[in-house]
Parts: C-alpha cells; sequence; structure tokens
C-alpha cells in the first residue's frame, strides 16, 4: 500500500497513511503524531503526555483519570477513523484507519454478561494483538471459563476455607464480583473496589462491592489485585489462593479465564478481517505470525523500534 509506513516505537505502534500520523498506545511522549489512538486503560497501553490529538472512548478517559492519566486535545472522533467495540474491559476500543488498517487493541471475542463481544471489520492489513498467540494457550469460550472458577469457588467453599481470588485489578475482578455477587461474606480488596465504583456507575450495575472488611469467625471470598497486599482476619480457617489468568491453563495453581481470547479464537479473527498483511504485537507476537504463516498469510511480529 502506497504511502504507509508502520512500525513499533516503544510500548506503542506508528502508523504513517497519506500523510497522517496516527500514534496507536503508548507511544513515547517525544513522537509526535497527528492523532493518538488510546484503545483502552491497562497502563501498558496509556501514553504519557501525547503531543497530539487525543481520541478514546469516555469510559477509557474516566477509567484513565482513576489511573492519574488525564489528557489534553480530546477529540469525539476523527475522520477516517472508525470505532469498534473491543470486547477486553470497559470502554475498549479497536481503530480501523482509512478503511484499510485495523488495529485491535487488546480484544475479547465472547460477550460476557454488560461486555459486548469484539466484531471485526475486514481490513487489508490487520495489527492484531497476541498476548495467547501460541498453541499452547485455548481455554474456550466465556462459558467455559465461567464453568471453571464457580467449580473452584463451590470445592472450596464447601470446605469451609477462606478463598482469595488474584487478577489485575481492572477487568477479570468487576466480571467475577458479578458472577460471585450472591456468595455469601463476598469482599473485594481497595484497588478493585476503585473500578468496580466506575463499572457501577458508568453500566448502571447493582452488586458490585466497594469494599469491608471480612468477618473474623466465619470463612469468606476477597477478590484482590494480583500483587495487593492483604491485611485480612485471622478466623481460623484455611486460606486458599489462586490466581485467575489465562496462563493458568497450563497450571494447576489457578483458574484460567481471562480479558482476551485463546490462541483458536485470534485465529478466527484473522479469518473474519481477511487481511492480505498481518503484523502481530504483544504477547506471543512471533510465534502467532509463524503460525499464520504455516496457514498461508502474509505475517510478521512487530519488534519495538525507536524513533530519533
Amino acid at each position: 500500500m502506497a504511502n504507509l509506513s508502520i512500525r513499533r516505537v516503544g510500548g506503542g505502534i506508528l502508523v504513517e497513511y497519506q500523510g497522517v500520523k496516527y500514534a496507536l498506545d503508548k507511544i513515547p511522549s517525544r513522537v509526535g503524531a497527528d492523532y493518538n489512538l488510546i484503545s483502552h486503560a491497562h497502563i501498558d497501553h496509556l501514553p504519557h503526555r501525547p503531543r497530539g490529538r487525543v481520541l478514546a472512548s469516555k469510559e477509557t478517559l474516566l477509567l484513565a483519570e482513576a489511573r492519574r492519566y488525564r489528557y489534553r486535545n480530546v477529540v469525539e472522533s476523527i475522520r477516517d477513523v472508525e470505532v469498534f467495540d473491543a470486547g477486553h474491559i470497559l470502554g475498549s476500543r479497536s481503530f480501523l484507519i482509512g478503511g484499510k488498517i485495523l488495529y485491535t487493541g487488546d480484544i475479547n471475542t465472547s460477550k460476557r454478561i454488560f461486555l459486548e463481544r469484539f466484531r471485526p471489520p475486514q481490513a487489508e492489513i490487520l495489527i492484531i494483538e497476541a498476548t495467547y498467540g501460541d498453541p499452547r494457550y485455548v481455554f474456550g469460550g466465556f462459558d467455559e471459563q465461567v464453568a471453571r472458577l464457580i467449580r473452584f469457588v463451590s470445592r472450596n467453599m464447601v470446605r469451609g476455607v477462606n478463598i482469595v481470588l488474584r487478577a489485575h485489578p481492572l477487568g477479570k475482578p468487576q466480571i467475577i464480583t458479578h458472577l460471585l455477587r450472591n456468595v455469601k461474606n463476598l469482599y473485594v480488596s481497595p484497588r478493585v473496589a476503585r473500578y468496580n465504583r466506575i463499572y457501577s456507575e458508568v453500566l448502571g450495575l447493582d452488586g458490585l462491592l466497594y469494599g469491608g472488611e471480612p468477618p473474623s469467625d466465619e470463612p469468606y471470598v476477597v477478590v484482590a489485585a494480583g500483587n495487593e497486599e492483604l491485611s485480612l482476619p485471622s478466623n481460623g480457617c484455611e486460606t486458599v489462593e489462586a490466581r485467575v489468568s489465562g496462563f493458568m491453563i497450563r497450571s494447576r495453581r489457578g483458574i484460567a479465564m481471562s480479558d482476551h481470547p485463546d490462541f483458536n479464537s485470534l485465529i478466527e479473527v484473522v479469518e473474519e478481517v481477511g487481511p492480505r498483511k498481518v503484523y502481530t504485537i504483544y504477547g506471543y507476537a512471533s510465534r502467532l505470525a509463524e503460525e499464520l504463516r504455516s496457514l498461508g498469510y502474509d505475517a510478521e511480529p512487530l519488534t519495538s523500534r525507536d524513533v530519533d
């Protein structure tokens, strides 16, 4: 495609197309661009002090502000850029530039309670996330993942133990809290509560918890951030902890549940888009590109490159 350049810059991507520069996600502040497209509010995608006009969903801007990222020069739309629900977390978006270049950002292809699934448009060039772009990571659809979570919680509740479920504070915990909202003695940690409140306010949800202290005389369930220090009461019960992540499909020490698509779902996205060129980024980018080439696609990973 003439007048097109796509390259990895720092933690993000710089697309130059028909004389316009589009910075995608976490581009270094020294890099100039006409527009900065922010897919969602996870910190590894939020740029510091972007220099161009910013396009992001209202939900992403609200969540970013809760993480102390405040953006100026925000615009509601950009000519030649279409926006699609990415299904990853609240407010996550994918972008189609010039009707030809699709950047997925982080996505999810299952409808999950209050989050719609990613429905990709067709595009000539696809820039796709590869978090689980390795054939070893197949953890199934949302229903299967929920069943895993419920089995774990039910099995341990019957045993009368305390349960601590750990995940990234923004994304899975809000879904987990909603799923377990009727469980007795369910609590969330302070870091999770902050995002639960925003989800509840934006989506009008009942049952998302904002805090509270577990009882000192009964078993409880706590949803917490992965590395968060907790001060929990000693109630004489055994405590069982489990990490909740798609990576846990290869471990018996956690629950395989993710805000991302698994390997099979990534391949399905590529097939739906039908691109003539695929760039993979994040996670198992090289492995996904290799697998796509074996299926006949022109695919390559975007490797990190700096700009002078």
